[in-house]
């Protein structure tokens, strides 16, 4: 899991994953919301990792709002696996 921290950063998750985390901004600003990347880290690209899921957490009870992979699909069993132990 990787916290995304900046603007820009936020920007780039949404156009990768292709959905509209970015409109999250204002939440992450006020400190009301945390975004998170999980990514797999496969060794490969030029990265050596792909994202997997973006997710938003609430940060006052640290709960899980939401986690979409691209194109808003759902968690797949391996990413929600994940997830879950997270």
């Amino acid at each position: 899991m990787r916290e995304i921290l900046t603007a820009k950063e936020l920007l780039e998750e949404g156009r990768r994953m292709k959905h509209c985390v970015y409109s999250y901004s204002h939440s992450i600003l006020s400190g009301g919301t945390s975004i998170w990347q999980l990514v797999m880290n496969d060794g490969h690209g030029p990265t050596g990792y792909w994202a997997m899921l973006t997710v938003q957490v609430a940060n006052a009870t640290r709960s899980i709002v939401q986690a979409r992979g691209q194109h808003n699909k759902l968690p797949d069993h391996r990413s929600h696996t994940v997830l879950i132990r997270w």
